[in-house]
């Protein structure tokens, strides 16, 4: 609860699983939605059809990107911690300048 509470451990890595299948469900959604919209205009209902079409298509991947980048962030912290308690007279008390 201490590491908790002192913000030793990271639960944003955690949630950044949830936001990802979150993100891709909306992408999913709002793709479909798009394309049902524009199927159903009478005229110049290409464009938003299109639109549907690369929201299905890239969306997934630009929220994946923007995860990953995301959780690198924290691995990178991660790793940072771990040189910093292998480095002599230093300790696991030692403050943490992050």
């Amino acid at each position: 609860m201490r590491e908790f509470l002192y913000l030793k451990k990271m639960v944003t890595p955690v949630f950044m699983q949830y936001i990802y299948w979150i993100g891709l469900a909306a992408c999913i959604i709002t793709g479909l939605v798009r394309i049902v919209q524009g199927a159903g205009m009478p005229f110049g209902g290409g464009g938003v059809v299109f639109s549907g079409i690369l929201t299905l298509f890239l969306g997934p991947i630009v929220i994946r990107i923007a995860c990953e980048l995301i959780v690198v962030l924290f691995e990178i912290s991660d790793t940072l911690k771990d040189i910093r308690d292998r480095r002599p007279g230093t300790s696991k008390n030692t403050p943490d300048p992050f």
